[in-house]
C-alpha cells in the first residue's frame, strides 16, 4: 500500500471517530461513548489487517511460507519422474 494512501485512511479514519460522538450523542446519551469505543476499535482493526497483510512474502510470523511451499512443489515435481531420472535431477535441482 503507498504510504500516501495509507497516512490519507488513517487520517480519515481518526477525523471519523473524533466526530462520530457529536452524530450520535442525540440518539444513544452515555452510550454514545462505548459505541464509539466499538465502531473505533472495529475499523482501526481492520485498517491495523490491511497494513499487516498488505506484504505476505518476507520472514515475519504472518508472512507466506514460500520456502515451504516450494519445497513441497519441488518434491511433488521430482516424485513424477522416472526413478533413474529424479534421482539425476534431485542431485543438481538442490
Amino acid at each position: 500500500m503507498p504510504f500516501a494512501y495509507m497516512v490519507h485512511l488513517r487520517r480519515a479514519l481518526i477525523l471519523y471517530c473524533f466526530t462520530l460522538p457529536f452524530a450520535l450523542v442525540d440518539t444513544f446519551g452515555w452510550v454514545t461513548v462505548v459505541a464509539t469505543f466499538v465502531v473505533a476499535y472495529v475499523f482501526f482493526g481492520i485498517e491495523e489487517i490491511g497494513v499487516e497483510i498488505e506484504d505476505p512474502f518476507g520472514t515475519d510470523d504472518n508472512d507466506l511460507p514460500l520456502d515451504t511451499i516450494c519445497q513441497n512443489i519441488q518434491n511433488n515435481l521430482l516424485a513424477l519422474l522416472p526413478a533413474s531420472t529424479a534421482s539425476t535431477h534431485g542431485d543438481s535441482a538442490t
